[in-house]
């Protein structure tokens, strides 16, 4: 399954780039290359404030040129990211990253963040995933969005 997303760019910079649809309430993230802990915190900080003012159901950020994520910056963005899930606010979120990128990457809480209570998020709402194609197809699986891959490649 392809997809036809007319985005409108909203930022770009040598790090990231963050794109807009929002008659689909569509949100793409880019990084162009691995960001150091600020960019990486400073884009989703924009990423968050977008989701909230264009009311943004579907995210998806392409990391695949990102090589890690560091264990601080995993935690702080799962603080940012569990509350405009657990609302309902953002329907579903998605990650493109590199194989490389998910073997480094935490996928349980450590030991310190693990005894504080993380809040409750519907496990259907947030995936992991390895190509561009199979994000879309979740992230817009059951809606009626019109379909042509192409123009979605950057």
């Amino acid at each position: 399954m392809v997809y036809n997303f007319n985005f409108k760019e909203l930022t770009a910079n040598e790090v990231v780039q963050i794109k807009l649809n929002p008659q689909l309430s569509y949100l793409y993230l880019f990084w162009k290359q691995h960001p150091n802990s600020e960019q990486f915190r400073n884009a989703y900080r924009l990423g968050v404030y977008l989701a909230l003012k264009y009311n943004i159901k579907y995210w998806l950020a392409d990391a695949q040129h990102m090589t890690y994520l560091a264990g601080f910056d995993q935690s702080w963005l799962t603080t940012k990211m569990h509350p405009l899930l657990k609302s309902g606010k953002l329907i579903k979120y998605a990650i493109i990253m590199s194989p490389d990128c998910f073997l480094m990457t935490q996928h349980k809480p450590n030991s310190a963040s693990s005894t504080e209570k993380q809040p409750a998020t519907r496990s259907d709402n947030f995936h992991l995933f390895m190509n561009e194609e199979e994000a879309c197809s979740w992230l817009f699986k059951g809606t009626t969005y019109s379909h042509s891959y192409s123009s979605f490649i950057l």
